[in-house]
């Protein structure tokens, strides 16, 4: 099984996101992909990534988050499934030069 995983502490940009990637895979695959959303709550998507180790993942992971460090979170994610795919989502005008301290595949 492969998976689509959101995550941000921002609820109206989770609902966007969602409709959007929701789109797009409906266009450009076929097989069976999940999308499972997360809306604050670090501690429960690590939790998610510990259980279900074994699926193909990829992380869309805000960085514009007044609560949480997204670049902490994706180091931690990659050291619980290293084989995760990191995309880092965040505002046009932010800068991040931390980011690249990070493996991900886009930002």
């Amino acid at each position: 099984m492969r998976n689509i995983i959101l995550y941000t502490e921002d609820p109206a940009f989770l609902e966007k996101l969602e409709r959007r990637v929701r789109i797009q895979i409906k266009n450009l695959f076929r097989s069976e992909i999940h999308i499972i959303s997360f809306l604050r709550g670090p501690d429960r998507l690590k939790q998610y990534m510990n259980k279900y180790q074994s699926d193909s993942t990829v992380l869309l992971l805000d960085l514009d988050m007044e609560r949480n460090s997204g670049i902490g979170l994706g180091r931690e994610i990659l050291n619980i499934q290293p084989e995760t795919q990191i995309i880092f989502i965040f505002g046009e005008n932010n800068a991040y030069p931390d980011i690249y301290e990070v493996d991900h595949i886009y930002s």
